[in-house]
């Protein structure tokens, strides 16, 4: 195996087989090999397959290759590359342009090249694979623009190579082994670039800005007709404009959402320029809520049995966040908890509350205070969970665990007062008699919702504002806010001194100015947008002055500034009240909303004061209208009163953003049913059934949309039935062509159309849609062009019965053709399968109990559409709290515990194991040299920690290694 970082590693493979490589037999001889492919790495890893059951184990490698010179750029999914062609180079009959890419996100812009005569060029990855559109001017019609899609899975952090190649009226698009040839009509074979962007898209004339289309990862060699332009910019050639975006931490999990980012590890800033140091946090971010997780050093299920000489047990928990950090995020968000829980046999817990307890915790600020009541309890109750519902095991005692029982039991539950969080140490008082067992757990720390993200006011009035005491930034001012307006000018914040000011506000439709006064004269720091700011958006400023400088940033923009003058004083000397949407002279005030005010670290609590402030209000309507785009595939943005969050009812897809695929392996025994109405048999001449018991699922229109990979050929994907004979299938024929078969009047035959082009059974991701409206039916296939035909039977798909994914068992209605079909099944992944708004795989693996699903065969839950599933850290995830049934059985419930505290190893117990490990060495040597041949699945048992990629895939330097010297060889 090979890597480049140390982490993700890759296996090497000869003739698409893994290579194996026989050592000497004997201390003397060498045995050379050469390498089928070269292979390029820093670390090599060997897994032994076989040793040599007489002698011992040894190795001695040498490795022999050659310098491998590699110019390698990261990009953060704000910064770009920017090489514009000047002058203009001549035309050439040959171009090419090459570069090699990793990444661990399935979308993002490689590289975009366009010319004055606004033909352009982009190379972008989406879902995993690598798209090539080619366009005449601005036109988006399919005869202006020639798109081609090759590879898949692009998205697993290893480096692949791309080619794109002119020569003359054809291309080559090349990924890694893979070679697509393109015809290109004449009026496209002159590129005529005059400008590339890396990473972005940064057409002529538009502005900087992040993107979710911006590229996140890194880029090696990048070559434009033999020219380096990573070497360019590494020499700051004047012909390459590197743009930066500046990294800003943000206050919370709730603001990473917000910049559309998914769930992984995140620097926390939950004060600005304040005293707190940003720190990583697992960011957890579901439909529903968007957490904060801070763990502790003991998060797993923990024994604990009786020791000698130890009447109890304690454990002291230490948190991987410092305690400034805890106590912010405990104070600015709107709900923490954390479980805690205690598996039980003949281990009493807190007994009843008129004795002393036997248990408590710690809790609370700095070393906490003592708690004794217990997780899903009231604090003082000296109460488990079961004693607030009132259904312990035994109605004498307020904890399950107080029955004293020789059978498992356990209590369970949250702890969500955030004055007793987080916990501390746990004490446990009945572990010393015989037969007495437990196992504890304290879960992480987990808190969604921000206070102060979301602190808004909304100003109606010109003359309205709100005001506060007087800002004291005397020799340094750290001011961050949020605004969306539709006024074109306003005053965000004003404070005055006798001569002093400061001001920040927006000076017209475009341009954001910050000014002061120190007694030496306005001092003006402007930033022009080029867009306008008034688009009813939110918007973020930042300014910042100290004895040095000044200086403004919006939104990604990079930040302008100003040296301050030599003379004049140095403190900002105010004596007013702060104003905010306004100034003291009720002119020029600010119409719209400003949220999440920080000055010095310090959040105004502006929904407060408007409470009380005639002409402004209390919060800020309209989320959907900034964050609305977040929403994805068909997902609905719902607004909230502070926030929003993304409706996937009608999606394929689920997670935050309703982009997080839906994807099962299935075997050719795997089916998946849906049934859209309860069974019954029709009758169509009968007057007894009321003509609306079909209306609702006659259809005149369907939408179809799924992705599947698969190297079996003939295959049934889809079957959709109806009470009338009626069906449409989705299949692969023998050929490796995908056939549609509708048959909309049960009296004739089906309709069939077949694809044109390249085998669909070649184990890639492919993507299909058909819609159908009346008689007229489309069909794409990935990126390829739409095709058309028209049904000449009935327009009317009546009593729709079904839906089935995979072997269709029911078949007894099929034609023979079609039944043969049906019987083979399906032997690959499925993914995103849509029928109009409904998602019959969607329910299968999250609703398995629901009643319209039915599921024969084995079905997992797979990421074939996209390599994010096999990062733990990638997908969202919810929470399963320990069983509080309160269930009584005989056997352990423990079975997952994985530490034990317990102090098991006494004097008469080392010498038994001394004894015992002394007596096995004989025969240990004997084993081991009549061992034999390691099983290929021993070998691929290797720790996640080995074998995975770090979880830091939020942050620009996740994938460094470590940090030795960084040569690169070609082996």
């Amino acid at each position: 195996m090979f890597s480049d970082t140390g982490h993700n590693w890759k296996q090497y493979r000869q003739e698409d087989s893994i290579g194996a490589f026989p050592g000497n037999s004997n201390a003397d001889s060498v045995v050379q090999y050469k390498l089928q492919q070269p292979v390029i790495a820093r670390f090599l890893r060997l897994i032994p397959l076989d040793w040599n059951p007489n002698g011992r184990i040894g190795l001695r490698l040498e490795t022999y290759g050659c310098p491998y010179n590699s110019d390698v750029v990261s990009f953060d999914g704000g910064s770009s590359l920017v090489y514009r062609l000047s002058p203009r180079p001549r035309q050439m009959a040959r171009e090419t342009i090459s570069l090699k890419f990793k990444t661990l996100r399935n979308s993002g812009i490689l590289l975009h090249a366009e010319g004055q005569s606004e033909h352009s060029l982009t190379l972008e990855l989406q879902k995993g694979k690598l798209l090539l559109l080619l366009r005449q001017g601005r036109s988006s019609s399919p005869d202006s623009q020639r798109l081609v899609s090759l590879g898949s899975l692009l998205d697993d952090q290893h480096w692949h190579h791309v080619a794109v190649e002119r020569h003359s009226t054809h291309l080559n698009l090349t990924v890694d082994r893979s070679t697509q040839w393109l015809q290109i009509p004449a009026k496209l074979t002159h590129w005529d670039l005059d400008q590339l962007s890396v990473g972005a898209d940064q057409g002529l004339g538009s502005r900087t800005a992040v993107s979710n289309r911006n590229f996140h990862g890194c880029l090696e060699n990048l070559l434009y007709n033999g020219l380096n332009l990573i070497n360019l910019a590494q020499q700051r050639d004047q012909r390459v404009t590197v743009k930066v975006s500046y990294t800003i931490y943000e206050p919370s999990c709730e603001a990473y959402k917000h910049n559309g980012n998914t769930s992984g590890y995140y620097y926390i800033d939950v004060d600005g320029s304040g005293p707190i140091r940003p720190q990583l946090i697992y960011c957890n971010m579901t439909e529903e809520k968007t957490w904060m997780v801070i763990q502790h050093n003991n998060t797993e299920l923990t024994r604990v049995r009786p020791s000698s000489g130890k009447n109890q047990h304690s454990v002291h928990l230490e948190y991987a966040s410092e305690e400034e950090l805890l106590a912010a995020i405990l104070s600015q968000s709107e709900h923490c908890e954390q479980e805690l829980a205690y598996h039980c046999r003949k281990s009493r817990l807190l007994n009843t509350p008129e004795g002393s307890p036997f248990s408590w915790w710690m809790g609370g600020p700095g070393a906490g205070r003592v708690q004794t009541f217990w997780g899903g309890a009231l604090p003082g109750s000296q109460q488990c969970a079961c004693g607030l519902q009132g259904n312990c095991l035994d109605p004498k005692h307020y904890c399950n665990c107080d029955a004293d029982r020789i059978e498992w039991a356990n209590d369970s539950g949250l702890l969500t007062h955030k004055e007793t969080l987080p916990v501390r140490s746990v004490l446990l008082g009945d572990v010393q008699r015989p037969g007495s067992e437990g196992a504890y757990r304290v879960g992480p720390l987990r808190c969604h919702g921000d206070k102060n993200f979301w602190n808004a006011a909304f100003f109606d009035k010109e003359t309205s504002y709100l005001h506060f005491p007087t800002f004291h930034g005397e020799l340094s001012a750290d001011i961050s806010f949020l605004f969306k307006t539709t006024s074109s000018s306003g005053v965000f914040l004003e404070n005055l001194g006798i001569k002093d000011f400061i001001r920040i506000e927006l000076s017209s439709s475009t341009e954001v100015l910050f000014s002061f006064d120190v007694g030496n004269g306005p001092l003006e720091v402007r930033v022009e947008a080029g867009v306008p700011l008034n688009d009813n958006r939110w918007h973020r400023v930042r300014a910042e002055r100290n004895v040095k400088e000044a200086s403004l940033r919006l939104d990604e923009l990079p930040a302008a500034t100003q040296e301050a003058p030599a003379d004049g004083h140095i403190h900002l000397q105010l004596n007013s009240q702060l104003f905010i949407g306004g100034t003291a002279s009720r002119q020029k005030g600010f119409q719209g909303c400003i949220r999440s005010l920080q000055l010095n670290g310090v959040t105004l609590d502006l929904e407060e004061r408007a409470k009380i402030t005639p002409g402004v209000r209390p919060g800020c309507p309209g989320h959907c209208s900034s964050y609305g785009s977040l929403c994805q595939n068909q997902g609905r943005c719902v607004e909230r009163a502070k926030g929003f969050s993304c409706d996937c009812g009608l999606s394929a897809y689920t997670g935050a953003f309703c982009s997080r695929e839906v994807s099962a392996s299935f075997k050719s025994e795997t089916s998946v049913s849906y049934t859209f109405q309860e069974s019954y048999e029709p009758n169509r001449n009968s007057s007894a059934l009321p003509s609306s018991i079909y209306s609702d699922m006659t259809l005149r229109a369907e939408n179809v949309s799924l992705s599947f990979r698969t190297s079996q050929s003939p295959a049934m994907l889809l079957y959709i039935s109806s009470y009338y004979r009626e069906y449409l299938a989705l299949l692969l024929n023998k050929h490796d062509k995908l056939e549609v078969r509708y048959r909309l009047d049960s009296s004739r035959e089906a309709e069939v159309w077949r694809s044109r082009g390249r085998s669909l059974a070649n184990g890639q991701i492919h993507t299909v849609t058909i819609s159908r409206l009346a008689d007229s039916v489309s069909v794409q296939i990935d990126q390829n062009a739409r095709e058309d035909f028209n049904l000449t039977s009935d327009v009317e798909f009546n009593a729709v019965k079904s839906l089935v994914l995979g072997r269709v068992h029911e078949s007894g209605d099929l034609d023979p053709d079609l039944a043969r079909f049906a019987s083979l099944g399906f032997t690959g992944c499925l993914s995103a399968v849509l029928f109009n708004s409904v998602s019959p795989l969607k329910a299968a693996l999250l609703h398995p109990d629901s009643s319209a699903v039915i599921i024969t065969g084995p079905l997992a839950q797979s990421g074939c559409g996209s390599s994010a599933s096999a990062n733990p850290y990638a997908a969202e995830t919810t929470h399963h709290l320990s069983d509080q049934s309160g269930s009584v059985g005989t056997g352990q419930p423990l079975v997952n515990a994985i530490r034990s505290d317990s102090a098991l190893i006494g004097g008469v117990i080392a010498v038994v194991i001394f004894v015992t490990v002394s007596a096995l060495a004989v025969t240990a040597r004997f084993l081991y040299r009549r061992k034999g041949t390691f099983q290929s699945q021993e070998v691929r048992g290797v720790k996640p920690e080995d074998s995975s990629e770090l979880p830091f895939s939020s942050q620009a330097n996740a994938h460094n290694g470590p940090s030795d010297n960084r040569k690169e060889y070609f082996i």
